[in-house]
Parts: structure tokens; C-alpha cells; sequence
């Protein structure tokens, strides 16, 4: 590990604000010398609901834990190790592309994995999420480097923690699970066409032949009320009228007739006002 002025007191590595100038002048040598390097950002799973619940002083030996685990990983590696904030480190291997840079972290894993963090006389399991960009494979600027790798860091966290993600393999992966995607809604909806076609269609032609079948009793209109001078009620509708009688129209099961009533043997005649009489 490399030696730097202002060191973290409680993982001993160098501090964010080394960082800025640090980057600056390996993005400068590598530019002059045609070499490559490699970010890794590293940020802890769950650490904040894990230091809320047991208390800074379990955080606290879970950084130790995590910082101890790295050198243990990185041992025999050219690499300069950030606490970049909180629960986040950035390795910086120079000269290594990202697949190198991958295999290391998995090595990191598995110390991680084989020694498991104890803790007031429990195991925890502490995991790691991760994100990898390459100088100059992904970005051979600064500022697009540092957030190809925070962008792949981010994959892993929302895709499942304890994950480490190439920049480079960003991509891919999106078309891959655009792909998967598309393949499983043509699926649903091959299936939802089959089924249709062979099931459903013929419930609902028969749904539907039953339903035309079907007599709906609605309220009767409003009509007409003539009475008889022998008590007989007529309802219809009053088509004509003269000073003798009228002539009625009723409804019939296949359409409509219609019938005259001399005035003679009319004892009442109730209108309804039709809506053309409004």
C-alpha cells in the first residue's frame, strides 16, 4: 500500500480529500506512458440499519473488519486503498485491467467469506457491493471515469447486493434483460392468444348467443290512458283524433297496431304529453 500524508484513524487508509490529486496525476502518467488502471468502488450492504441497530462502536469494528479484510486481499498488489466516505472505499490498481481488477475483488470475497465478522460473541455476515471502470477501456477522463464506476457499483446494489459489476458489461447486460423481457411479454402473449383462440373464444360465442336469447323487461313507456264507458282500459299511444273518435296505436309482441274508438262509447281520455308536445 502506498503511504500518504493524512491517513484515516480508523482503517488507516487514506482519506477522500487525498483522492481528487491522487487520481489527477495517475490519469496524467498513464496518459504519458500508455498504461492503464483500474477503480474499484466498494460500499458495504446494509451498514447503516446494521450501525443503527447495534450502535456505532459495532460500525466502527466493522470498517476495522472490512479494512483488514482488504489488505489480507490486496497483499502483494500494487494498490492505494480511499475511505471515500462513511461505509465506501476506492482501491486504485495501477497497470491492472478490469478483469484483473474482478479477480481480485473476488479474492477479497472470499477472505470476506471465510472469516466472518464477530461481534459481542456472534457471527455476522458482512458483504460488499462493488463497481469496476478501467482507465482509458471505459472513460480516459476523470470525471466520466469515477462515475462509470460509481454507475457500476450502483448496478450491484439495485440488482441484488454482494455483487460486483464491470462498467464495461453495463451495457450487455441492459440489452440482456431487455431481451429477456421482451421474450417473456411475447410469451404472455402467445399464451394469452392461444388460450383465447381455443378456450375463450368459444365461451364467449356461446356467452354471447345466450345472451341475444335473452327477453330484458324494461318499464313500459308512458302512453295513452283511454277508458271505456263499459270500464275497459285501453293504453297506447293516441295517433289521430276527429270529433268522432281517435285512433289508437298499441304495441304487439312484433311490432304495433293500431285501433279506433268511437267518442261515443269513450267515458275518459288521459293524455301523456309526448315529446313533441313540449
Amino acid at each position: 500500500m502506498k503511504e500518504n500524508e493524512g491517513k484515516d484513524f480508523l482503517t488507516g487508509f487514506s482519506l477522500r480529500k487525498a483522492f481528487g490529486s491522487f487520481l489527477k496525476d495517475l490519469v496524467d502518467y498513464a496518459k504519458q506512458k500508455d498504461k492503464n488502471f483500474s477503480l474499484i468502488f466498494l460500499d458495504l450492504d446494509h451498514f447503516k440499519p446494521f450501525n443503527d441497530k447495534y450502535g456505532h462502536p459495532f460500525g466502527d469494528e466493522v470498517l476495522k473488519y472490512v479494512s483488514s479484510s482488504l489488505r489480507l486481499s490486496f497483499q502483494g498488489s500494487s494498490c492505494d486503498v480511499f475511505r471515500y466516505g462513511g461505509d465506501e472505499f476506492i482501491v486504485v490498481l495501477p497497470e491492472k485491467d478490469p478483469k484483473e481488477a474482478m479477480s481480485l475483488v473476488m479474492r477479497f470475497k472470499n477472505t470476506m467469506a471465510r472469516r466472518p465478522f464477530l461481534f459481542g460473541g456472534k457471527f455476522f455476515k458482512i458483504t460488499v457491493s462493488c463497481g469496476i471502470a478501467g482507465f482509458p477501456t471505459d472513460a480516459d477522463a476523470i470525471e466520466p471515469l469515477i462515475a462509470k464506476a460509481d454507475a457500476a457499483l450502483y448496478y450491484s446494489k439495485n440488482h441484488g447486493r454482494d455483487i460486483c459489476t464491470l462498467a464495461g458489461s453495463m451495457k450487455h447486460k441492459f440489452v440482456r434483460n431487455l431481451s429477456l423481457r421482451v421474450g417473456v411479454t411475447c410469451l404472455v402473449l402467445g399464451v394469452g392468444f392461444l388460450l383465447y383462440t381455443f378456450v375463450l373464444k368459444g365461451v364467449i360465442h356461446r356467452a354471447v348467443n345466450l345472451i341475444s336469447h335473452i327477453k330484458v323487461s324494461t318499464a313500459p313507456a308512458k302512453q295513452d290512458i283511454i277508458i271505456m264507458k263499459d270500464g275497459t282500459v285501453r293504453r297506447g299511444t293516441i295517433l289521430s283524433e276527429t270529433d268522432k273518435g281517435i285512433t289508437l296505436g298499441l304495441k304487439v309482441d312484433k311490432g304495433s297496431v293500431s285501433i279506433y274508438l268511437a267518442k261515443s262509447e269513450i267515458g275518459e281520455i288521459k293524455r301523456i304529453p309526448h315529446s313533441s308536445d313540449l
